[in-house]
């Protein structure tokens, strides 16, 4: 079966296919076999007349009797592969010879096929379409490979790592712009060379610094190294990251690809950070060396108020004591008076005794013995002991307590002492006819606090007085801050308070109420 091909109907588009033969009979046959095919027919009748057709039409495929006069077709051919313009032309020889000989001399002189003299028409259709359809495709094979070879081109001389091409002996075969750029060499200079000889690494003596490189050269695999010093022309090193791939042909390393990485900026951004890490970490030094100071000076300044508390609370005492002694030894004492000195004297080493006793109680490492306890019954127990100070004060009482607050941890004795305190400082600081109010609920926080945070369920206990407020609200919870009379109160009851009151991971504060008197909360 004879296989047509559609004919292009623009002649000027149509491949050109030449037939060559000195027997006009032979052509007009040919002519009538592929006549109307798709492509246009051009004919000669000798070699040099085939040569100079081809050199102006540039047919793809040329048919090509061996024997003519003159020069004959093998010459022909030789020829045509020899012309530049020629040379990609399809040949395919026609003789009558039937001699293996001449079928290889033909071969070897570029043909690619051979057709036996008498032809039949269908034979030479086949072979001429079947060759016209290899051509199509080694050219359109040849265009993409030449677009490709374009389109890597711009790729590589895009790219702004430096890439270079090695060959099994680990010469260089090819670089890229930016290998240029980076290291200083010129193209010129880095082809042909080794590239451990161009010393392009900062160790070039020992040619193992290139180990990734060389290594993929012999095993065949991929190899790379995150942080390197490559030496430019001039001397000057910088750091890069390289990898090295392999290059195979027939499955055999024919070379290996070198792309490096200039991280130098990243290197120096990492020493810039390194730099302000230390930096930072000398700023906390000396801001925590700082701190400690003032921390130590809090301590010192803290200690020296209590020392100064301790003084002045102690001192009143001592001396009551060294007054009634000197009045003892003192010649003429009467037997009456000196019962009152000792009552007096008896007294001083009481209140001495009692400041001992409170500064004990602040600056002891105390513990909590926790157990679960209701909050309200140990409010009640703390009023109870009081009651004989309120009747005594004529004080009114109002007492409300929510039992919403149920049982939680703590320590009864010493909240007892926190609300005995608490209650005695309120029945002190008011008039007779005063009133004392103590109540108890649980609340959720509407925002943070110090020690609380938003929606946490509290249990809270107020206690107000409408007694005189405190003078300086900040300075309540100081230690020996007290607006009591001289000997009526050591300042320590409220300082211990609060600590206790910390201890249970809780929080006091007291306020001046507008009304007159004071809140603790």
């Amino acid at each position: 079966m004879v296989t047509t091909a559609m004919v292009d109907t623009n002649v000027g588009s149509l491949e050109h296919v030449l037939l060559v033969d000195d027997d006009s009979s032979n052509l007009h046959l040919l002519h009538q076999t592929l006549n109307g095919r798709g492509y246009r027919l051009l004919t000669a009748k000798s070699g040099l007349q085939a040569l100079s057709i081809a050199e102006k039409m540039h047919p793809v495929l040329i048919l090509l009797d061996v024997m003519m006069p003159g020069i004959d077709g093998f010459e022909t051919c030789r020829r045509l592969k020899e012309s530049q313009s020629t040379a990609d032309c399809t040949v395919i020889f026609l003789s009558g010879l039937d001699d293996v000989s001449a079928k290889v001399r033909g071969m070897e002189l570029g043909a690619v096929d051979y057709i036996e003299k008498p032809f039949s028409a269908e034979e030479v259709v086949v072979r001429v379409e079947t060759h016209l359809k290899i051509h199509r495709l080694e050219a359109d094979l040849a265009d993409r490979n030449r677009r490709l070879e374009a389109d890597n081109e711009r790729i590589l001389t895009a790219m702004s790592e430096a890439v270079f091409g090695i060959d099994a002996d680990g010469q260089i075969s090819f670089v890229n712009p930016a290998a240029v750029e980076m290291f200083g060499w010129s193209e010129a200079e880095l082809l042909g060379h080794q590239l451990n000889s161009m010393q392009l690494l900062e160790a070039c003596k020992d040619d193992r610094s290139l180990y990734p490189l060389y290594q993929s050269l012999q095993d065949g695999c991929s190899h790379s190294s995150d942080s390197a010093r490559f030496k430019r022309k001039d001397g000057r090193c910088f750091w890069v990251e390289y990898s090295s791939s392999p290059v195979f042909d027939n499955q055999r390393v024919s070379g290996a690809v070198l792309v490096v990485k200039d991280i130098s900026p990243r290197k120096e951004a990492e020493g810039k950070l390194k730099q302000a890490y230390d930096d930072l970490e000398k700023t906390n030094q000396a801001l925590n060396d700082a701190q400690l100071r003032l921390i130590q000076a809090a301590k010192l300044e803290s200690v020296g108020r209590l020392a100064a508390g301790v003084a002045h609370e102690v001192k009143n005492p001592l001396a009551v004591i060294q007054l009634g002694l000197d009045y003892l030894h003192s010649d003429g004492t009467e037997e009456a008076v000196i019962g009152e000195v000792l009552d007096e004297m008896g007294e001083a080493v009481e209140r001495a005794d009692t400041v001992i006793r409170g500064l004990l109680d602040f600056s002891r490492e105390n513990r909590l013995e926790l157990q679960p306890g209701d909050l309200n019954q140990v409010t009640r127990r703390a009023l109870k002991m009081v009651e004989h100070e309120l009747i005594k004060h004529h004080i009114q009482l109002e007492q409300s307590f929510d039992d919403q607050i149920g049982m939680i941890e703590l320590d009864q004795n010493k909240l007892q002492q926190v609300f005995i305190n608490l209650f005695m400082n309120a029945i002190q600081a008011m008039e007779s006819d005063g009133l004392l109010t103590v109540k108890s609920a649980v609340h959720y926080l509407e925002q943070d606090s110090c020690r609380f945070r938003m929606g946490d369920r509290v249990a809270v206990v107020e206690v107000l007085d409408t007694g005189c407020g405190a003078a300086d609200e900040a300075s309540v919870f100081d230690p020996f801050y007290t607006t009591k009379p001289t000997g009526q109160g050591t300042g320590l009851g409220l300082s211990v308070t609060r600590k206790i009151i910390d201890l249970h991971h809780g929080s006091i504060n007291l306020v001046n109420r507008p009304e007159g008197g004071a809140a603790v909360t």
